[in-house]
């Protein structure tokens, strides 16, 4: 308690982690390994207990196993030893929690919180999102739409499936998704299409329309200004009079950039050597000494060199952008081919249990399917 005292960290820990365990408070926990959401989760049930709150009315969910046998474990070890602890004990332990001077009363309803747990018809139900999932959808498949007698499909069969339906899309080809595998393919290694496809599967809340809505706001492409011919021409003048043979370059690369309407992005290219080096770096000088008035160049061409790279940097964007939507449009065409497969076989995935249970309770029979629950 000393040590405590002197450490304001401590103290703030100890006071943010009682008002996330309130069970009157809606919180929203982020924090590293190690600093305490599991005792949080588990003082937060102990807490509702004490309230009086039903141990079969009370649902911890964890994601993994081990997590949910470890708030279990402390959970019941807590409660455990309340019912033989003394007055002087179970106090400090009541405190912690919340309970503001624990009268008599209180510390009997503590003591008697392990009888009660044990005795509940259900219990305490702590368990991993995806078992408390497939419990729900067993329960429930006629209405969210699953087959009463789906099977969980483990992680190697359903690679094995996604992997299937990938070949299936890509030999089948068609519907544009030739074209889409051939520019996915274009920003690839020929090898890592495979991988990328599985990749795309494995993150299913990326395809769809709003992914590619949420895409489209984000790679916003950029106005091109009008074009200063006669301050180009100008340039290109004074390039062309020097006696040094990169700045007559230079002007040959603007005279040919005035006579282009529609640049392609080797056009871009070229044009932006009088500004860089052939590594992409600025030029310590756009011009030599041999340039007679060369101060008004850089004047001159910052117009067109802001104009120039508005235009490349919208080529840039159209490409990511086109690549993307081939990208999301294969991943889809691959996930509509693996969904059959899975229906065909009556098999859910993981990801199938989370999002099978999310769209049950948003239905309209939601309200049943509570009411159900709750009993």
């Amino acid at each position: 308690m000393v040590a405590a005292a002197l450490n304001p960290a401590v103290e703030a820990a100890t006071a943010q982690q009682r008002r996330a365990a309130d069970p009157a408070a809606s919180a929203w926990v982020d924090a590293n390994a190690g600093s305490g959401k599991t005792k949080v989760l588990a003082d937060r049930v102990l807490a509702l207990l004490l309230q009086g709150a039903l141990p079969e009315r009370i649902l911890c969910l964890t994601y993994t196993r081990a997590a949910a046998a470890e708030m279990r474990i402390r959970i019941e070890r807590d409660l455990a030893g309340w019912a033989t602890a003394s007055d002087e004990e179970l106090a400090p332990a009541l405190t912690r929690l919340g309970v503001e001077g624990p009268d008599g009363d209180m510390r009997d309803r503590a003591r008697r919180l392990f009888a009660r747990v044990v005795d509940a018809p259900v219990g305490l139900r702590i368990d991993t999102i995806h078992a408390f999932c497939q419990s729900l959808l067993g329960r429930f498949p006629i209405e969210a739409g699953v087959s009463p007698w789906f099977q969980l499909a483990d992680e190697r069969e359903a690679q094995a499936m996604q992997a299937g339906a990938r070949d299936a899309v890509l030999e089948r080809g068609g519907d544009g998704i030739d074209a889409a595998a051939d520019r996915v393919a274009d920003n690839l290694a020929e090898t890592n299409i495979r991988a990328f496809v599985a990749e795309l599967l494995g993150n299913r809340s990326a395809l769809g329309p709003l992914a590619l809505a949420a895409l489209e706001s984000t790679l916003v492409l950029p106005e091109i200004p009008a074009r200063s011919d006669a301050a180009v021409a100008e340039a290109a003048r004074l390039f062309l009079a020097s006696s040094n043979k990169t700045d007559v370059t230079s002007g040959q690369r603007l005279l040919r950039w005035l006579e282009v309407d529609d640049p392609s992005e080797a056009d871009i290219e070229e044009v932006r050597l009088v500004w860089l080096t052939q590594h992409g770096q600025p030029r310590a000088s756009i011009a030599t000494s041999k340039v007679v008035g060369r101060e008004r160049l850089a004047e001159l061409l910052l117009e067109e060199w802001e104009r120039i790279e508005a235009m490349h940097s919208r080529r840039q964007i159209e490409a990511t952008l086109n690549a993307s939507k081939a990208a999301l449009a294969l991943g889809e065409a691959v996930d509509r081919d693996y969904r059959r497969s899975k229906r065909r076989a009556g098999l859910l995935d993981y990801d199938d249990l989370i999002e099978s249970a999310l769209d049950l309770l948003r239905t309209y029979s939601a309200a049943w399917v509570h009411y159900k629950l709750d009993r």
